[in-house]
Parts: C-alpha cells; sequence; structure tokens
C-alpha cells in the first residue's frame, strides 16, 4: 500500500469517532494555506455540488469516492454546518494528501440532464489581517455602564491561560460588581474547548450555592487502573479506602466499565456575587468544555441563565481527557480519548444543546442586540 493509499485509509476511520478521537486533522492546517482552495461545494442527499450542480467526477476521481472520503474523514455527530464549513476549507488539503490533486480543479458536473466539463484554476486567497483584539489574550470586558450591561469574552478553556483567567475574573467581577450591573453575558460563541476546571474562576463570582451532579464516567480499562494505582499508592495504609477501591473496581467490571460520580461547583472564595440576569452566547463554534460551561451553567442556575444563539457544535455524550500520539513511521498525529462522560441531557436535543433564545451571532454583536436579547 503506497502512502498516499494509507493516509487515505487513515483519515476515513474518524466517521467511527467523534472529534476527541481520531486522526488529527492539524496536518490539513498548514496546508489550507499553502494550497488553492477547492471551490465552494455542498452536500445534499448524499450528492456533492457546486453552484446547485451535481459533481460526476473531479480529476477522473469520481464523486462517489469524495463523498467516501469526506464523510469518513469527518467525526461521527460534528454539526450538520460545521461539516460543510470543515469540508470547504479542507477539501483541497484531503484531495492533495490522499489523491495528489490540486489546482487546476477537471470538475465533471451535470447540468440538468447534459454532462459538462469544466477546468476550474484558483488561487492562494490573500490572507485576511486579524483584529486588533483578536491578538490579545482570550478573555477580555466590556461595559455598557448606561444600559447597565456587561460583557464578557471567554474564548478558551486551555489550561495553559489559568493564571491570566483568574486574575481576570478578579478584577472584572469587581468593576461588574461594583458598578451594580444588571445584565452580564459570556460570550463563548469561539471556545473550542479545554479544561472544564477553568470554569470555577467565574464560577466563584456567579455562584451563590453548592451544586452537586450525579453523572455516570465510562473509563478505558488502562485509564481506570492507572487512577486506581495512584489512589492504591497514596492511600495503601487506609484500609476503608482499600475497600472503597475494592467496591469500585467490582462495580466498574460489572456494569460495562461505567462507574457513578459526583460532580461538585461552588464558589471558593468569600465575598459579593454578581446578582444580575445571565446569558450565554454560544455557537455551532462551541465545543467541549466550552459546551460544557453553557450546560453546566444552565443546569445549575436554571431561570436565571439564558442560552442565546444557536445550538452547540459539541455532539453530547464525547469522550474526553485525550491523549495525543504519532504513528511510528509515518509521523502521522492522532488522538485518544480515556473516558466518557455522561452529562445531564435535559437541555439536549438530538445530542446538541439548544439555546433559549434562538439568535444570528455569526457577526460580531453590538450593543443593539445585547438589548433586543434582553427583550425577547
Amino acid at each position: 500500500m503506497s502512502i498516499t493509499e494509507f493516509t487515505k485509509a487513515l483519515y476515513k476511520t474518524n466517521k467511527y469517532f467523534d472529534g476527541h478521537t481520531g486522526i488529527s486533522w492539524d496536518d490539513l492546517y498548514p496546508l489550507e494555506k499553502k494550497l488553492p482552495p477547492f471551490p465552494a461545494i455542498n452536500m445534499e442527499d448524499s450528492l456533492l455540488l457546486i453552484n446547485g450542480k451535481q459533481i460526476i467526477s473531479v480529476n477522473n476521481i469520481p464523486a462517489t469516492n469524495l463523498i467516501e472520503l469526506v464523510n469518513g474523514a469527518t467525526y461521527k455527530g460534528m454539526h450538520p454546518k460545521i461539516k460543510i464549513k470543515k469540508i470547504n476549507t479542507s477539501m483541497a488539503p484531503l484531495l492533495y494528501l490522499c489523491y495528489g490533486i490540486k489546482s487546476p480543479f477537471i470538475i465533471q458536473y451535470k447540468n440538468k440532464e447534459e454532462i459538462k466539463t469544466d477546468t476550474v484554476f484558483t488561487r492562494i486567497p490573500a490572507q485576511p489581517q486579524r483584529k486588533e483584539r483578536e491578538m490579545t489574550l482570550p478573555y477580555y470586558l466590556d461595559i455598557y455602564d448606561k444600559e447597565s450591561i456587561a460583557v464578557i469574552t471567554y474564548s478558551t478553556s486551555a489550561g495553559k491561560h489559568e493564571t491570566y483567567l483568574k486574575d481576570f475574573c478578579r478584577l472584572a467581577f469587581k468593576d461588574i460588581i461594583r458598578k451594580k450591573i444588571k445584565y452580564l453575558f459570556i460570550d463563548v460563541t469561539q471556545n473550542p474547548g479545554g479544561n472544564d476546571g477553568m470554569h470555577g474562576y467565574l464560577y466563584n463570582y456567579l455562584l451563590k450555592k453548592s451544586y452537586k451532579f450525579k453523572i455516570m464516567e465510562s473509563f478505558s480499562s488502562y485509564m481506570f487502573e492507572k487512577l486506581v494505582e495512584e489512589e492504591t499508592q497514596q492511600y495503601k495504609e487506609n484500609k476503608k479506602l482499600t475497600k472503597k477501591i475494592a467496591n469500585m473496581k467490582a462495580y466498574f467490571y460489572s456494569h460495562n466499565n461505567t462507574y457513578p460520580q459526583k460532580r461538585t461547583y461552588k464558589s471558593w472564595i468569600k465575598g459579593p456575587k454578581f446578582k444580575g440576569k445571565i446569558f450565554i452566547i454560544q455557537s455551532n463554534h462551541t465545543y467541549s468544555a466550552g459546551a460544557d460551561f453553557c450546560l453546566y451553567t444552565k443546569s445549575m442556575l436554571k431561570n436565571n441563565c439564558t442560552l442565546v444563539g444557536e445550538e452547540c457544535g459539541q455532539y453530547f455524550p464525547y469522550a474526553g481527557n485525550v491523549v495525543d500520539a504519532f504513528l511510528p513511521n509515518s509521523h502521522i498525529q492522532f488522538r485518544y480519548a480515556t473516558k466518557i462522560t455522561y452529562d445531564p441531557d435535559t437541555y439536549l436535543k438530538n445530542g446538541f444543546l439548544q439555546p433559549d433564545i434562538w439568535y444570528d451571532v455569526n457577526k460580531e454583536l453590538e450593543l443593539k442586540d445585547y438589548i433586543n436579547i434582553i427583550k425577547k
């Protein structure tokens, strides 16, 4: 098997996994900027369309093969809107890596009952300049004093920003509480996830009491035994805990590698809390820990928390505790999860977290948008 065929076969395995497991798309991202893009396409009823016309082949590769490739390369549970965006940004790298094809693209398509062929030349687009704000750290605060509105942008839950988030929340909420702000918007529309523990720095100022969730977690046997080993070594003199671990193992292996857990969220600091109305702005680009923040906050605060925007992009339940690795010879990157958490599903529909208020968030929101949302 050639390297090209091997690469193609690997990417097509992603359909069996979720976004936290499978062959990494990281190798595609640099190529997206180096290769001329493939023309904009769409998918409907298992057909590949260009300008509404059915594609028959691309550079003599049948469209059925391409559909099989993109369906295989995109993970199970990917939001339909995100899937189309992903296909359009990554089609050129996928064609290049899996078939050795790049611009010009010879596209055969069906126009009514006639089969036509066009040769399409594309160019690498100029990279748009990022706004100054996008080049700063991923958290910032806007306050509209007259309208008593504050907007916190919480654009990542990555642990590497922990120190900054802790200091940011302390200063931001000091200002918000001092000014007696009535409406707080937390924008997670571009939050791809990270570590759920990061949410605690916001909960220090949002939660007035302790909240507990009963959840089920499913571990890989390797990960569970590793956790048990660490607990055993740390508390091997504690007979009560030793008995507890024995009970854990008995339950785990008799219940399909699952174990009940309790998750507790509360404020860890003393002092005043935010007393106003909370709105969380979510989008199809809100994933993993970012989507968890929406789900957990809504589950705890219920009517005092309004989810605004569109469905989160993350499908629930999903696997976590991700480990990144590389194949030894090809150095192709892949990732695998070691745990699945089954979260509360009260606010889910078909596995996706639903907003309370549907709103167009595919733009930069302005003060008038926040006022409109409050009035709904």
